[in-house]
Protein backbone atom coordinates (compact mmCIF):
# COMPACT_ATOMS: atom_id res chain seq x y z
CA UNK A 1 0.00 0.00 0.00
CA UNK A 2 3.05 2.29 0.19
CA UNK A 3 3.60 2.46 -3.49
CA UNK A 4 2.73 6.41 -4.58
CA UNK A 5 0.39 4.95 -7.26
CA UNK A 6 -1.55 2.92 -4.86
CA UNK A 7 -4.35 5.14 -4.55
CA UNK A 8 -4.98 6.62 -7.52
CA UNK A 9 -4.70 2.90 -9.36
CA UNK A 10 -7.60 1.70 -6.84
CA UNK A 11 -10.15 4.23 -7.08
CA UNK A 12 -9.66 6.00 -10.95
CA UNK A 13 -12.69 4.08 -12.17
CA UNK A 14 -14.75 6.09 -9.57
CA UNK A 15 -12.57 9.21 -8.81
CA UNK A 16 -14.96 11.51 -11.09
CA UNK A 17 -18.13 10.14 -9.50
CA UNK A 18 -16.89 10.61 -5.88
CA UNK A 19 -15.08 13.50 -6.40
CA UNK A 20 -16.69 16.48 -8.89
CA UNK A 21 -17.48 20.08 -7.48
CA UNK A 22 -14.59 21.93 -6.37
CA UNK A 23 -15.36 26.06 -5.26
CA UNK A 24 -14.75 28.71 -7.93
CA UNK A 25 -13.36 30.49 -5.60
CA UNK A 26 -10.82 27.97 -5.28
CA UNK A 27 -9.61 28.19 -8.75
CA UNK A 28 -9.53 31.84 -8.64
CA UNK A 29 -7.47 32.03 -5.67
CA UNK A 30 -5.08 29.87 -7.78
CA UNK A 31 -5.13 32.28 -10.88
CA UNK A 32 -4.80 35.24 -8.76
CA UNK A 33 -1.19 34.11 -8.17
CA UNK A 34 0.18 33.84 -11.59
CA UNK A 35 1.01 36.42 -14.01
CA UNK A 36 0.63 36.27 -18.13
CA UNK A 37 3.61 33.39 -19.40
CA UNK A 38 4.01 31.52 -15.40
CA UNK A 39 4.48 28.35 -15.53
CA UNK A 40 2.35 25.90 -12.96
CA UNK A 41 3.14 22.89 -11.60
CA UNK A 42 -0.12 21.00 -10.40
CA UNK A 43 1.31 17.67 -7.87
CA UNK A 44 -1.42 14.93 -7.85
CA UNK A 45 -3.13 16.13 -11.06
CA UNK A 46 -5.39 13.19 -11.17
CA UNK A 47 -8.42 13.94 -13.21
CA UNK A 48 -7.40 17.58 -13.56
CA UNK A 49 -10.03 18.63 -11.62
CA UNK A 50 -8.10 21.76 -11.03
CA UNK A 51 -6.15 21.66 -13.71
CA UNK A 52 -8.75 22.15 -16.39
CA UNK A 53 -10.26 24.93 -14.95
CA UNK A 54 -7.16 26.45 -14.59
CA UNK A 55 -6.23 26.06 -18.63
CA UNK A 56 -9.69 27.86 -19.51
CA UNK A 57 -8.11 30.67 -17.94
CA UNK A 58 -5.39 30.67 -20.12
CA UNK A 59 -2.61 29.36 -17.51
CA UNK A 60 0.03 27.17 -18.23
CA UNK A 61 -0.31 23.85 -16.39
CA UNK A 62 2.57 20.56 -16.08
CA UNK A 63 1.29 17.90 -14.03
CA UNK A 64 2.70 14.88 -12.54
CA UNK A 65 1.14 11.94 -10.85
CA UNK A 66 2.24 8.54 -9.75
CA UNK A 67 -1.25 6.93 -11.00
CA UNK A 68 -0.93 5.57 -15.01
CA UNK A 69 -4.60 5.10 -14.27
CA UNK A 70 -5.65 8.48 -13.54
CA UNK A 71 -3.35 9.94 -16.13
CA UNK A 72 -5.45 7.70 -18.53
CA UNK A 73 -8.49 9.44 -17.21
CA UNK A 74 -7.13 13.35 -17.93
CA UNK A 75 -6.30 12.28 -21.27
CA UNK A 76 -9.69 10.68 -21.85
CA UNK A 77 -10.84 14.60 -21.51
CA UNK A 78 -10.82 16.67 -24.73
CA UNK A 79 -9.04 19.71 -22.55
CA UNK A 80 -6.78 17.43 -20.71
CA UNK A 81 -5.16 15.93 -24.40
CA UNK A 82 -2.92 18.93 -24.32
CA UNK A 83 -1.81 19.29 -20.90
CA UNK A 84 1.87 18.24 -20.06
CA UNK A 85 2.23 15.80 -17.34
CA UNK A 86 4.87 13.12 -16.23
CA UNK A 87 4.61 9.96 -14.21
CA UNK A 88 6.86 10.46 -11.12
CA UNK A 89 6.19 10.69 -7.38
CA UNK A 90 6.01 13.79 -6.51
CA UNK A 91 8.51 13.00 -3.41
CA UNK A 92 11.32 12.99 -6.28
CA UNK A 93 10.07 14.94 -9.21
CA UNK A 94 13.19 14.10 -11.07
CA UNK A 95 10.67 13.17 -14.27
CA UNK A 96 9.61 16.71 -14.26
CA UNK A 97 10.26 19.62 -17.13
CA UNK A 98 9.22 22.45 -18.10
CA UNK A 99 10.42 24.40 -15.11
CA UNK A 100 11.05 26.86 -13.03
CA UNK A 101 7.39 27.32 -12.16
CA UNK A 102 6.09 30.29 -10.96
CA UNK A 103 3.50 28.23 -8.71
CA UNK A 104 3.29 24.71 -7.33
CA UNK A 105 0.23 23.13 -5.96
CA UNK A 106 -1.31 20.04 -4.08
CA UNK A 107 -5.13 20.03 -3.26
CA UNK A 108 -6.97 17.86 -1.57
CA UNK A 109 -5.01 16.35 0.98
CA UNK A 110 -3.18 14.21 -1.40
CA UNK A 111 0.19 15.40 0.55
CA UNK A 112 -0.70 13.09 3.09
CA UNK A 113 -0.77 9.98 0.89
CA UNK A 114 3.09 10.21 1.61
CA UNK A 115 3.35 7.44 3.99
CA UNK A 116 6.77 9.13 5.99
CA UNK A 117 7.69 12.35 7.43
CA UNK A 118 11.27 11.98 5.19
CA UNK A 119 9.22 12.23 1.81
CA UNK A 120 6.87 14.65 2.49
CA UNK A 121 10.06 16.85 3.53
CA UNK A 122 11.44 15.79 0.16
CA UNK A 123 8.51 17.14 -1.61
CA UNK A 124 9.05 20.14 0.12
CA UNK A 125 12.95 20.31 -1.17
CA UNK A 126 11.97 19.51 -4.56
CA UNK A 127 9.30 21.67 -5.05
CA UNK A 128 11.24 24.79 -3.99
CA UNK A 129 14.31 23.08 -6.05
CA UNK A 130 11.98 23.39 -9.32
CA UNK A 131 10.42 26.71 -8.13
CA UNK A 132 11.47 30.46 -9.29
CA UNK A 133 12.72 33.13 -6.90
CA UNK A 134 9.61 34.46 -5.44
CA UNK A 135 7.77 31.58 -6.58
CA UNK A 136 4.37 29.96 -4.54
CA UNK A 137 3.94 26.44 -2.98
CA UNK A 138 0.60 25.74 -2.11
CA UNK A 139 -0.73 22.96 0.01
CA UNK A 140 -4.51 21.90 0.93
CA UNK A 141 -4.63 19.46 3.66
CA UNK A 142 -7.30 18.46 6.63
CA UNK A 143 -6.47 19.89 9.79
CA UNK A 144 -6.02 17.03 12.22
CA UNK A 145 -8.76 16.48 14.55
CA UNK A 146 -7.56 13.73 17.03
CA UNK A 147 -10.70 13.68 18.89
CA UNK A 148 -12.71 11.97 15.73
CA UNK A 149 -10.51 8.92 16.94
CA UNK A 150 -11.81 8.56 20.36
CA UNK A 151 -11.62 4.81 20.73
CA UNK A 152 -8.60 4.78 17.80
CA UNK A 153 -10.95 2.54 15.64
CA UNK A 154 -14.29 4.43 14.73
CA UNK A 155 -16.86 4.32 11.94
CA UNK A 156 -18.46 7.11 10.42
CA UNK A 157 -21.42 7.87 7.97
CA UNK A 158 -19.41 10.60 5.52
CA UNK A 159 -22.25 11.27 3.07
CA UNK A 160 -25.95 10.16 1.43
CA UNK A 161 -26.05 11.22 -1.81
CA UNK A 162 -29.16 10.01 -3.03
CA UNK A 163 -32.15 7.34 -1.47
CA UNK A 164 -30.00 4.85 -2.85
CA UNK A 165 -25.97 5.52 -1.95
CA UNK A 166 -24.28 5.45 1.00
CA UNK A 167 -20.74 6.21 1.97
CA UNK A 168 -18.92 4.85 5.59
CA UNK A 169 -15.60 5.33 7.06
CA UNK A 170 -14.07 2.72 8.77
CA UNK A 171 -10.96 4.33 10.49
CA UNK A 172 -8.02 3.22 12.39
CA UNK A 173 -5.80 5.70 14.20
CA UNK A 174 -2.03 5.64 15.10
CA UNK A 175 -1.49 8.51 17.35
CA UNK A 176 2.59 7.89 17.89
CA UNK A 177 2.86 7.93 13.99
CA UNK A 178 0.62 10.58 12.82
CA UNK A 179 -1.20 8.01 10.95
CA UNK A 180 -4.55 7.02 9.82
CA UNK A 181 -5.94 3.78 7.94
CA UNK A 182 -9.11 4.14 6.46
CA UNK A 183 -11.82 2.15 4.39
CA UNK A 184 -14.63 3.80 2.66
CA UNK A 185 -17.17 1.46 1.94
CA UNK A 186 -19.34 2.73 -0.56
CA UNK A 187 -22.81 1.21 -0.62
CA UNK A 188 -25.04 1.66 -4.04
CA UNK A 189 -27.54 0.34 -5.16
CA UNK A 190 -26.67 -3.18 -3.89
CA UNK A 191 -23.26 -2.95 -5.04
CA UNK A 192 -20.31 -2.50 -2.14
CA UNK A 193 -16.98 -0.84 -3.02
CA UNK A 194 -14.22 -0.49 -0.23
CA UNK A 195 -11.96 2.02 -0.99
CA UNK A 196 -8.22 2.01 0.89
CA UNK A 197 -7.02 5.28 1.74
CA UNK A 198 -3.71 5.24 4.04
CA UNK A 199 -2.65 9.21 5.70
CA UNK A 200 0.26 10.05 7.28
CA UNK A 201 -1.53 13.45 8.68
CA UNK A 202 0.99 16.65 9.75
CA UNK A 203 0.24 19.42 12.00
CA UNK A 204 0.79 23.36 10.61
CA UNK A 205 3.47 23.91 12.81
CA UNK A 206 5.52 20.54 11.28
CA UNK A 207 4.57 21.55 7.75
CA UNK A 208 6.01 24.97 8.22
CA UNK A 209 9.47 23.42 9.48
CA UNK A 210 9.50 21.67 6.43
CA UNK A 211 8.69 24.48 4.42
CA UNK A 212 11.55 26.37 6.28
CA UNK A 213 13.97 23.63 5.42
CA UNK A 214 13.32 23.90 2.14
CA UNK A 215 13.60 27.87 1.63
CA UNK A 216 10.10 28.23 1.57
CA UNK A 217 8.36 31.04 4.50
CA UNK A 218 4.48 30.95 5.12
CA UNK A 219 3.09 33.84 3.65
CA UNK A 220 -1.22 32.89 4.25
CA UNK A 221 -2.29 30.30 5.61
CA UNK A 222 -6.52 30.37 5.12
CA UNK A 223 -9.76 27.98 6.27
CA UNK A 224 -10.86 27.70 2.62
CA UNK A 225 -10.13 28.90 -0.59
CA UNK A 226 -12.30 31.89 -0.13
CA UNK A 227 -9.46 33.31 2.21
CA UNK A 228 -11.10 33.50 5.66
CA UNK A 229 -8.64 33.60 8.31
CA UNK A 230 -7.54 29.75 9.56
CA UNK A 231 -9.27 30.04 13.23
CA UNK A 232 -9.52 27.43 15.49
CA UNK A 233 -11.62 24.24 14.57
CA UNK A 234 -10.85 25.31 11.44
CA UNK A 235 -11.41 21.40 9.40
CA UNK A 236 -8.81 21.84 6.38
CA UNK A 237 -6.08 24.65 5.62
CA UNK A 238 -4.67 26.78 2.84
CA UNK A 239 -0.91 27.28 3.39
CA UNK A 240 0.69 29.40 0.94
CA UNK A 241 4.51 29.09 1.44
CA UNK A 242 7.01 31.25 -0.57
CA UNK A 243 10.32 30.95 -2.28
CA UNK A 244 12.70 32.91 -0.81
CA UNK A 245 14.66 35.29 -2.12
CA UNK A 246 18.45 33.92 -2.37
CA UNK A 247 21.06 36.67 -0.96
CA UNK A 248 23.09 38.86 -3.41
Amino acid sequence: MNEPSYYGETLADVYDDLYQDIPPCAIEALAEMVGPGDKVLELGIGSGRFAIPLVRKGIQIVGVDASPSMLDLLKEKPEGRDIPVFLDDFAKLDKVEGGPFQLAFCNFSSFFLLPSQQLQSDTFMNTSRLLSEGGRFVLETFYPDTSRYYKDQPLFVNDFKNDSEVMFEASRHDSINQKVSCRFIRVSQGDIRIIPVELRYCWPSELDLMAKLAGLELEHRWSGWDKSSFTSGAFKHISVYRKQTAPV
